[in-house]
């Protein structure tokens, strides 16, 4: 599966197979967020994962062990000097 854009080597799939939890780059924040491809979406386009914080890199994600979650690292911007 190939995804247009800047993107981030982390992903993961879900156990179903259906699901691919992938860190991409947004334009319009300049900041790595998680989005979800759905297979069966036949378009494969990527949404924003909901509830993440929208003002840092969010990388490096996982599903929790029982699939009900998201783990993920959050990672704050460079504050200018």
């Amino acid at each position: 599966m190939l995804v247009k854009g800047d993107t981030n080597a982390c992903f993961r799939w879900h156990s179903d197979g259906k699901r691919i939890m992938i860190a991409m780059r947004d334009p319009m924040r300049k900041l790595q967020q998680l989005y979800l491809i759905d297979r069966e979406d036949e378009k494969l386009l990527p949404k924003a994962l909901r509830g993440q914080p929208l003002d840092t890199n969010n990388l490096d994600a996982d599903w929790s062990p029982d699939e009900k979650w998201i783990v993920f690292t959050k990672r704050s911007k460079p504050q200018p000097k």
